[in-house]
């Protein structure tokens, strides 16, 4: 039988995996460090992390990499893109943005451009859902586990926010508590797709397709007049829109948790 982690390893492990990972991709998006990068990659120290273990086998095994149905992995990639596409439409009817004919929509944006969108989803997933939220699941509820995995992955990004300036010159306090909500509410989201398949897929293409669909989005649209105003009221209609799911996913995330016959048994550690 697979030996898992006692409860003094799992927090270890996350320790370590969020002292490595949160310092060196803020340190890169203030400093642009490249030999920060490499352990930035939540899915590289997560790897590492696993592999150190003495239940590699049983942490392995519950990263989640794995095939997974079609359907979900279409409704992953279809959450993704309705917020955006909310967005889209309420900038243009509020005349902050506008959209070119439509023989320019099919804009080239390039295969290194979906390449990267699929390279950040694996590369941050495998760490975010795949290690993170249930090592923190077998310690605690799993809501506050994917709770504390959004706060993780939103403080991910800070350095590179903070480095680069909010886009469209908004203020860095109106953007910051709009952006972390959002992706704590993407986490729920993400996280329910997670416990319910066993598999990291539908949260790579989540992600994947959200930062290609974004970046589509971004090409795509002609700004009016004020960027700043526009940054704010499209990413404020995104939240709203990641909160649908997010509050849906809520109740449904309790009955996963209770209805898995092996959790008392994962969280002691004793399986």
């Amino acid at each position: 039988m697979i030996k898992h982690p006692e409860r003094r390893e799992r927090w270890i492990l996350i320790g370590v995996f969020l002292a490595v990972v949160l310092p060196a991709m803020i340190g890169f998006g203030l400093t642009g460090a490249p030999i920060l990068v490499v352990f930035a990659m939540p899915s590289v120290v997560a790897l590492a992390l696993t592999a150190v273990s003495p239940h590699r086998r049983a942490i392995a095994a519950g990263l989640g990499i794995r095939r997974t149905s079609p359907g979900s992995v279409g409704v992953a990639v279809a959450a993704a893109i309705v917020p955006i596409a909310v967005g889209v439409l309420v900038l243009v009817a509020c005349r902050l943005d506008h959209l070119p004919p439509v023989t320019q929509w099919l804009l080239p944006i390039g295969a290194w451009h979906v390449l990267s969108g699929i390279r950040q989803g694996v590369f941050e997933e495998i760490g975010w859902r795949g290690f993170l939220q249930p090592q923190l699941s077998a310690l605690l509820d799993v809501r506050k586990a994917v709770v504390f995995t959004g706060l993780a992955w939103a403080v991910f990004h800070y350095g590179l926010i903070i480095g680069d300036g909010p886009p469209n010159g908004l203020s860095l306090w109106l953007y910051l508590p709009i952006f972390t909500a959002t992706l704590v509410a993407v986490s729920v989201y993400a996280g329910y797709l997670r416990q319910l398949t066993g598999s990291v897929g539908p949260a790579v293409a989540l992600h994947a397709a959200n930062n290609i669909a974004g970046g589509y989005a971004d090409q795509l649209l002609i700004s009016v007049t004020h960027p700043a105003m526009a940054e704010l009221l499209g990413d404020t209609v995104g939240l709203a829109c990641w909160l649908v799911p997010a509050l849906w996913a809520w109740p449904r995330l309790r009955r996963i948790d209770s209805s898995n016959p092996g959790k008392t048994v994962e969280r002691t550690g004793n399986s």
